[in-house]
């Protein structure tokens, strides 16, 4: 066991005697919350205090994430990577304090034999919209900045002084049933910037409670990019030269494009008047007009504003969305 912590023995998640050991602590929700802007000092410090009501600890999404948790845990043991981290098949979650700081505390979702932090995330099975994107992205998702996610691991890679985590997500297709298919995991390493952002709150958090007295900090989520994954960087590569050759080539058929252009011109403005169409051995040639785009936005508002249609209405018209491949170098 690392010097870096101290684990509290017979403290157990859920319990209430835990929930007043918080009280006592900032936590990594706490911190993450107060990091990404999610939750303000003062809304905190009545919360520990008990001047206002916490969020409810047993709404369906909070009691669905509690029974699937260990059954993620479990499943974590099972593969490759679980394996590795835990050759004995067992994976605590114990209660930490930072040794140097006892203020600091964190309760872990899994503590590995190689001293590597779990962090569970399981979407909640009746959810339609974030499980897809904090299943593919992690903590990088838009649910996952939002909530303070990636802020969140970090203060347990904090607290375990270890070099990563492992972030692990689910999504129940009844709310019953483990799906073994809806199960990823992700590698979050140390981010030694924002550690040091999480600190300074939790000391700013905890002089606040000492002294009443708010800390100059800047808090509030900001972007957080992932990092890109060596075939990621090796593609990357491959497309900037196959850029290069396609700018060079198309530079060099520019000239060539625009004089085919002007003799097709030429060619046209040849026709007879009231002849759009002339066709030859080698060629057709034609003049063609072509009616100009609706401008569906504006066509959309008319209909709105003159009760014609409603925005209701209007969207059976769209067809499925369609996605474009964008790179952008910089």
């Amino acid at each position: 066991m690392s010097s870096f912590y101290k684990i509290v023995p017979e403290l157990e998640q859920g319990t209430s005697e835990w929930l007043e050991f918080r009280k006592k602590h900032i936590t990594g929700t706490e911190v993450a919350h107060l990091w990404s802007g999610q939750v303000k000092f003062e809304q905190l410090r009545d919360e520990k205090l008990g001047l206002v009501s916490k969020p409810q600890l047993n709404t369906e999404p909070v009691l669905e994430g509690k029974f699937f948790e260990p059954l993620i845990r479990a499943h974590l043991l099972t593969t490759p990577l679980g394996r590795k981290l835990s050759p004995s098949g067992v994976c605590p979650t114990p209660c930490l304090e930072v040794v140097s700081e006892p203020y600091f505390m964190v309760s872990l979702d899994g503590l590995t034999d190689m001293g590597i932090p779990v962090e569970i995330k399981n979407s909640y099975s009746k959810s339609k919209t974030s499980y897809k994107d904090v299943l593919e992205n992690g903590s990088f998702s838009k649910t996952g900045k939002n909530a303070g996610y990636y802020a969140q691991v970090q203060w347990e890679i904090y607290c375990t002084d270890a070099p990563c985590a492992v972030f692990c997500t689910h999504k129940s297709l009844d709310g019953k049933t483990f799906c073994p298919d809806n199960f990823k995991t992700q590698i979050i390493k140390r981010d030694s910037e924002v550690i040091k952002e999480l600190v300074a709150i939790a000391h700013g958090f905890k002089e606040f409670m000492d002294t009443g007295k708010l800390p100059e900090l800047k808090v509030g989520k900001r972007a957080i990019t992932p990092e890109p994954q060596e075939e990621v960087v090796q593609l990357i590569e491959l497309y900037k030269t196959q850029n290069e050759a396609y700018e060079a080539a198309n530079a060099a058929l520019k000239p060539l494009k625009e004089q085919r252009d002007e003799t097709a011109k030429l060619l046209v403005e040849l026709l007879p008047e009231g002849v759009n169409k002339l066709e030859t051995s080698d060629c057709s040639i034609v003049r063609e007009e072509r009616k100009g785009s609706i401008d569906v936005e504006e066509l959309s508002q008319y209909l709105v504003e003159h009760k014609l249609m409603s925005v209701e209405q209007i969207d059976t018209f769209r067809r499925d969305a369609s996605y474009a491949n964008r790179i952008r170098l910089k």
